[in-house]
């Protein structure tokens, strides 16, 4: 996970959003291949076993938003540039 230069910052009524770009990188899966704009990444992600466990106090997640995807050499990675509403978490 590395964050982006050139964070935006826009005008909606009636207040002022930012926005934090995040590029991930992970090993190439024909599951993650496919990622579009309608995906979202959630960070950190759980693990089977921290998911069905009731004992386990789940972290503070970001939701970010798949802008798009770039294939790292040939099906070795894929690069996933997203982005965060700065205001909004879990």
């Amino acid at each position: 996970m590395w964050p982006l230069k050139g964070d935006d910052e826009t005008f909606r009524t009636p207040e002022k959003v930012s926005y934090e770009r995040i590029e991930f990188r992970v090993r190439y899966s024909d599951d993650v291949a496919d990622l579009s704009p309608l995906d979202r990444v959630i960070h950190p992600a759980l693990t089977a076993e921290q998911a069905v466990d009731p004992s386990y106090v789940i972290p503070t997640r970001s939701i970010f938003d798949v802008l798009g995807t770039l294939e790292i050499d040939r099906r070795r990675g894929i690069r996933i540039i997203t982005q965060r509403r700065a205001d909004v978490t879990s």
